[in-house]
């Protein structure tokens, strides 16, 4: 009977520990995903107005851990748009999570002509 309960609290502590490092895990992940979004978002953000027209990303969603890419339709014209992400740009050059994101935009004509067409690509975590 005595081996019973030892073989019993050795299991109990052996699934307590299992839990508790799952745990942990699960919210390192999660606060990592949160720290790539903050950074992200801030150096490379959706143009205002702009219509998502293809987005992929690895992981847990855009612009988290992993890789983004999103392409952007606007109605503005390319200079508009350029200078709007330069001004982006200069203003998170600082940013205190700059070395765990790589980010990088570009914006050219729409193919009929009418507005820009942008592409995100952002990396956070590898």
């Amino acid at each position: 009977m005595e081996k019973w309960r030892k073989g019993c609290f050795v299991g109990l502590v052996a699934l307590l520990t299992a839990t508790i490092l799952m745990g942990c895990g699960s919210v390192t992940l999660l606060v990592a995903d949160a720290a790539c979004f903050r950074s992200l978002t801030a150096k490379i953000p959706v143009y205002p107005n702009a219509a998502i027209t293809q987005e992929r990303y690895t992981l847990l969603r855009p612009f988290g851990l992993g890789e983004t890419v999103m392409v952007l339709n606007s109605n503005d014209d390319l200079p508009v748009v350029e200078q709007w992400y330069t001004v982006v740009a200069e203003r998170n050059r600082r940013d205190l999570l700059n070395f765990i994101t790589a980010a990088q935009w570009s914006a050219a004509r729409n193919v009929d002509g009418m507005g820009t067409q942008i592409v995100l690509n952002g990396i956070c975590g590898g």
